[in-house]
C-alpha cells in the first residue's frame, strides 16, 4: 500500500469486508504512509481518520470499521513499513502489529523509532525471525542493544548507525545472561558514520557470532584499521576482500602513495572503493595492474587520468565492475573539443576522460567485464557549421 489512490479505496465497506476475509492468506506486507497503518491496526478511539493523500496533498477522511480490520493481520511473514509522518500512537500500533504475527521472517522498518520502542520492538520479536533491517539512523547504544538481543535464529542484519553530538545516547543495562549468541548470522550490513564507536558497537557482537557470518559489509567507517575488531574478523575467517576510503589514514584526502600501500599490503582484494579519493594516480593503477583476484572497482569521483584507467584495464583480468564517472570536466578541459572543425584530442596525459579511440582499440586483458562506465570524449568528422 504505497500510493495515495489507495486511500480512497478503504473508505468503501466492501473492501474493508473483502480485506477482512481475506486478510489471512496475506504472507507479505508494505505500507509506505502511516496513515495506512490505519487501514491495518486501526486506533480503537477513532472510526474516522484524517489523512492526507501525498497524491493530492487534500484531506481525506477515511471511516474504518474497527470490529473488522482490528484483528485481521495474524498470518505474515514479511512486515515492511516506511513513514516520514507518525503520531506517538503510530508506533504502539507498529509494536502490536508484529506482536500478534509470531511467524515473521523479515522485518524491514524505514521511519523513524523512539528508543523506548527499540526497545519494546525487539523484545516482542520470535525466534522464527530470520532478517532484520532498520534502514533509519540509530545512535551507536541503539545499535549495540539491537545487535546483542536480536533473536538467536537471526540470518541477515542491517541497521544504520549515527552519532549525534547533540543528542544523548540512551544507556542500556545489560542482560543478566549477556549478549546473546548468534551463530547462525550469515550477513551483517552497517551504513552511517560511527567513527570511535566501532569497537564498542561490534567487538562484544562480533564475539557471539560463528563461521557461518560470510559477508560484512561497513562501508563509511573502517573497521579492519581498528586491530581488535579485525583479529575478531580474522577469528571467524572474515578476511580484508573490501576496501572502503575509511580503511585511509586520512580516509578520501589520503595521498596516492597511502593508497597504493594499503592495497598493495592486502592482495586478496576482490572489492575496492576509491569514491571521490582524487589523489589517487599511478602508484594506484600500478597496484591495482596486478590484482589477481580484483572483481569490481569503483573510482567515482576520483578524476584518476584515463592513462591509469587503461593501465588497469591491460592488467585486472578478473574485473567485472569498473566505475570511473569522474567529475565533469571544467571549461578550460572542454575548450579543444568547442570547434566543430577540430577533431578532438587529448589535451594532456592527465585528461580524466576516454578517447573514443581508446574504448575501441584498448588493449584490454579482461574477458570477465559485465558494467564499465566512464566518460567518454568522442571524436567527429569535420563538419561545417551554417552561419
Amino acid at each position: 500500500m504505497c500510493r495515495g489512490s489507495q486511500f480512497a479505496k478503504f473508505s468503501i465497506s466492501a473492501v474493508q469486508q473483502a480485506l477482512a476475509t481475506n486478510a489471512q492468506y496475506v504472507k507479505h506486507l508494505g505500507i509506505h504512509f502511516s496513515a495506512l497503518l490505519d487501514c491495518v491496526v486501526p486506533d480503537a478511539e477513532s472510526a474516522q481518520i484524517d489523512i492526507i493523500d501525498p497524491s493530492t496533498v487534500y484531506f481525506r477522511k477515511l471511516v474504518v470499521d474497527h470490529r473488522r480490520l482490528s484483528t485481521v493481520w495474524t498470518n505474515l511473514c514479511t512486515l515492511e513499513i516506511h513513514s516520514c509522518i507518525q503520531p506517538v500512537a503510530f508506533e504502539k500500533q507498529v509494536v502490536a502489529l508484529v506482536r500478534r504475527n509470531p511467524g515473521l521472517v523479515t522485518l524491514r522498518f524505514g521511519h523513524d523509532q523512539t528508543v523506548e520502542t527499540i526497545e519494546e520492538l525487539v523484545s516482542v520479536l520470535q525466534q522464527g525471525l530470520r532478517e532484520f533491517h532498520l534502514s533509519t539512523a540509530v545512535s551507536p547504544n541503539t545499535a549495540k542493544f539491537v545487535l546483542e538481543n536480536l533473536p538467536d535464529g537471526i540470518r541477515a542484519i542491517s541497521l544504520n548507525i549515527y552519532v549525534n553530538a547533540d543528542e544523548q545516547d540512551h544507556e542500556y543495562l545489560p542482560t543478566s545472561i549477556g549478549p546473546r549468541p548468534h551463530l547462525l548470522l550469515e550477513s551483517l550490513r552497517i551504513t552511517g558514520v560511527f567513527t570511535g564507536f566501532q569497537e564498542h558497537v561490534l567487538f562484544p557482537f562480533l564475539g557471539c557470532c560463528s563461521t557461518k557470518l560470510k559477508k560484512i559489509e561497513i562501508p563509511e567507517t573502517g573497521y579492519f584499521s581498528c586491530k581488535t575488531i579485525a583479529s575478531a574478523l580474522h577469528l571467524l575467517g572474515l578476511h580484508f576482500t573490501s576496501f572502503y576510503p575509511a580503511e585511509l589514514p586520512n580516509g578520501k584526502d589520503s595521498l596516492d602513495g597511502d593508497i597504493a600501500d594499503l592495497l598493495d599490503a592486502n592482495p586478496q582484494l576482490t572489492s575496492v572503493h576509491l569514491t571521490s579519493c582524487r589523489s589517487a594516480g599511478w602508484l594506484t593503477a600500478a597496484v591495482l595492474y596486478t590484482s589477481e583476484h580484483l572483481q569490481e572497482l569503483d573510482l567515482c569521483g576520483s578524476d584518476l587520468p584515463s592513462r591509469e584507467l587503461r593501465t588497469i584495464l591491460r592488467g585486472a583480468k578478473n574485473l567485472r565492475f569498473l566505475d570511473a564517472i569522474t567529475p565533469r570536466p571544467t571549461r578550460a578541459q572542454l575548450e579543444s573539443t568547442t570547434s566543430p572543425l577540430i577533431p578532438p584530442m587529448r589535451q594532456n596525459n592527465n585528461d580524466p576522460l576516454f578517447l573514443a579511440d581508446d574504448v575501441v582499440d584498448g588493449e584490454w586483458s579482461t574477458t570477465s567485464l559485465e558494467r564499465f562506465a566512464c566518460r567518454i570524449r568522442v571524436q567527429r568528422p569535420e563538419w561545417q557549421v551554417a552561419t
